[in-house]
């Protein structure tokens, strides 16, 4: 890493990151140091380090000090018992000796100047979370969130940042692609991690998507003259026409998990972010379409189980592949030279260009003298409460210590359980923040609920950073004592207590919607016995009413909120989403009398009571213009005065612009 101080030259504080600046290896810059006199300081010390300015290397490099050289070495004389014949071979081996490396520099052509990133700007400033980077032409477009939850596409020209169009409603939604004319869109919706991905073509001025290949589809683009179209389905990748039509397989790929394909300028090559099963890794891999062969772009080049090759896009002339990466535990952005000759492999290694962006994707600007970033910022979220008389959300200052959501009370109200956002780890804390303990290290969890005495916490547990099954997981509120109650036979939901003995809970799975036999569960603790609530196969979020008669629940599509009566067994519907899907967590006013549900995907985004008496439904807030934390499935909840909380986003993610000087 560089060191930088204002007002002070950039730093390269090591031969590694002096040889990395060079796009050389360590060997090569001590070496230029000595014969060359590439500028290198030394620390004082027992042992000195080194150290090299910036500005210093860049006047080297000017200067015509790096270009290579050839240089002949003086022969000896010989001896003069050496025939005469003799004397003229070693010259002619020599001579074809330099005959060959000048036409080796005339093929591989001069060394290059190392390119490099100047004059760091951010160029939108909105907080929204950004996604998905497209140059096309003069402009660029990405995605992010509109007037609620649901996704929108933008576009940055010379007359500014401007709204284009409106994705269908609905989560997990990227866009893969814009038409060279900017009048048409590819996107893709996966709405979990094991979901099953759809691909869309969008006219923009009729904005009517079609749908393009099945379920499966995982990542599209059209060639740079727009008339074929690369997309994947499962495992295989396809050429077709540019609506999808007349598919033809071109090969088959070692993974699914694909993401960020692009063409070549030339339309000849296509390059792709492909991970593994887990999808985990990401590496860069390409594609000779003529040859229908595919391999790992830079194999070796990121060893580490931490590093990351992620989204980039070509120069319109061809010469660099721009992209983000996570190398060596440092994130930035990189850069890899195209040669035309025999030996461009020898330079086909990434150039490092700066570290001080944690980029998602990148892409060049059209004239190819900028790069654009979309750069990531901590994540940090706070609280909001609901005003009841002005019907809106406000900073609640008392919660200001806590950035986190899927908060639980003690049923003394001093103390809460919380998800730490964006940690993800369990907590419990005095409602002040004073005296934190853990809850969840080794293991992740979620959606903690107190026991009715106070002497038990129950969650939703599920091991760190893998897909696998959630369990129900019972702890002390300290978190030393900890079990693990319910068999696991099958995946487990949220748990809920109707008693100190009693927990009620539905099903969970890898994907969404989950399977349709689903059902609620009650489970008894002390008897340990596991029994199906008769009449609810289909539901799941079970949300029992404070006194345990009633319990809430959705269907297996979060379309509609239902109401399941202990007593009679009966099922009624009290809310049906108006668009879109409801979100994760019904929530009981603290006296039974409401139920509330939002709807954070719609168009006009809310937040909806209904009361259980006469089934009667209110429109209680808007959640227009707040962008929420989608991690912990858009929580909403009651604090200990009866007010509505909810958790927003406070930092997203921007996007950056850099000059990019090249040769």
């Amino acid at each position: 890493m560089t060191a930088e101080t204002p007002g002070q030259p950039k730093r390269l504080e090591s031969w590694k990151e002096i040889a990395a600046y060079l796009n050389r290896d360590v060997r090569t810059a001590r070496r230029w140091e000595k014969d060359r006199g590439l500028p290198v300081r030394r620390l004082p010390g027992t042992r000195p380090g080194v150290y090299a300015l910036v500005n210093e290397i860049d006047d080297w490099v000017k200067s015509g000090t790096s270009s290579p050289s050839v240089t002949e070495t003086p022969l000896q004389s010989a001896p003069a018992s050496i025939t005469a014949r003799s004397r003229w071979i070693p010259r002619m081996v020599a001579i074809s000796a330099l005959g060959i490396a000048t036409a080796l520099l005339i093929a591989i052509g001069p060394l290059p100047v190392t390119p490099g990133l100047r004059g760091h700007a951010e160029i939108t400033h909105t907080g929204w979370l950004k996604r998905s980077l497209v140059g096309r032409g003069t402009a660029l477009y990405y995605l992010s969130k509109g007037y609620g939850m649901s996704d929108s596409i933008r576009r940055i020209d010379a007359s500014g940042d401007r709204f284009l169009a409106a994705l269908p409603v609905g989560p997990g939604f990227s866009l893969l692609d814009v038409s060279a004319d900017g009048a048409r869109v590819l996107f893709r919706q996966r709405i979990c991690g094991d979901c099953p991905s759809k691909i869309w073509y969008m006219p923009i001025a009729t904005a009517q998507p079609v749908r393009i290949g099945q379920d499966g589809a995982g990542a599209a683009a059209w060639s740079p003259n727009g008339t074929r179209l690369a997309y994947t389905e499962g495992r295989s990748l396809y050429l077709a026409n540019p609506d999808g039509t007349a598919p033809k397989r071109l090969l088959t790929l070692p993974s699914i998990n694909v993401n960020n394909l692009g063409w070549s300028p030339e339309g000849r090559h296509l390059l792709f972010v492909l991970a593994d099963s887990r999808e985990e890794h990401p590496r860069l891999w390409e594609v000779e379409i003529d040859r229908g062969k595919g391999s790992p772009l830079l194999p070796g080049w990121s060893p580490e189980e931490t590093d990351e090759e992620r989204g980039g896009q070509w120069t319109r002339d061809g010469r660099y592949f721009v992209f983000a990466a996570s190398h060596h535990g440092v994130k930035g952005i990189w850069a890899i030279r195209r040669h035309s000759s025999l030996f461009s492999r020898w330079f086909a290694r990434p150039i490092f260009l700066t570290s001080d962006a944690d980029a998602d994707t990148v892409a060049p600007g059209p004239r190819g003298d900028k790069i654009f970033a979309i750069v990531r910022h901590p994540g940090r979220g706070e609280l909001l409460r609901l005003d009841a008389k002005t019907q809106r959300f406000a900073l609640a200052p008392e919660w200001g210590w806590l950035s986190g959501q899927l908060l639980a009370f003690s049923p003394d109200g001093r103390r809460v359980s919380y998800l730490s956002y964006p940690e993800d780890v369990l907590w419990t804390a005095d409602i002040d923040g004073k005296n934190p303990h853990p809850l969840t290290i080794a293991a992740g969890g979620s959606l903690p609920q107190w026991s009715p005495d106070g002497r038990h916490i129950a969650f939703m547990a599920q091991k760190a950073g893998t897909p696998g099954p959630t369990w129900i997981r019972v702890v002390s509120p300290d978190g030393q004592d900890s079990r693990d109650p319910v068999p696991l036979s099958f995946w487990q939901g949220a748990p809920n207590w109707t008693s100190n003995d009693e927990l009620v809970f539905g099903e969970n799975g890898a994907v969404f919607p989950i399977a349709n036999n689903c059902s609620l569960h009650a489970f008894h603790l002390r008897t340990r016995k596991l029994a199906d609530l008769p009449g609810t196969t289909g539901l799941w979020t079970a949300r029992p009413s404070p006194m345990g008669r009633y319990i809430a629940a959705q269907t297996n599509d979060k379309r509609k909120l239902m109401l399941y009566d202990r007593q009679t067994r009966g099922l009624t519907e009290l809310f049906h989403s108006p668009e879109g899907t409801l979100g994760d967590n019904p929530t009981w006013s603290r006296d039974g009398t409401y139920i509330y549900m939002d709807t954070p995907y719609a168009r006009n985004p809310a937040i909806y009571r209904i009361r259980i008496a006469d089934r009667k439904v209110e429109r209680v807030a808007s959640l227009a213009g707040i962008q929420r934390v989608e991690r912990g499935d858009l929580w909403m909840g009651f604090a200990p005065d009866d007010s509505l909380l909810i958790l927003r986003q406070v930092e997203g993610s921007e996007i950056d612009s850099w000059d990019f000087v090249a040769p």
